[in-house]
């Protein structure tokens, strides 16, 4: 996801402030490292993403991704 795109999304949930999040096709997590900053910045909210287990995407998976960019929300493969 290109920078703008997150930061767009960042705002997006800044703004509307949901109390869960769905996120569809996970691939490395940026978009959810996104989300879940800009949940963790509203002070509520869950994201659930989900991806196939059969996932193209190994290096870095979502979890090495998330555990690196640091959010403290709990995410749960």
């Amino acid at each position: 996801m290109p920078r703008d795109f997150g930061e767009a999304v960042y705002q997006h949930v800044r703004a509307t402030r949901p109390q869960n999040v769905l996120e569809l096709g996970t691939a490395h997590a940026v978009s959810a490292a996104y989300i879940s900053a800009a949940l963790e910045a509203n002070g509520e909210g869950m994201l659930t993403s989900v991806d196939s287990s059969h996932s193209r995407f190994t290096d870095p998976t979502p979890e090495e991704l998330l555990a690196k960019a640091g959010p403290s929300s709990p995410f749960a493969p």
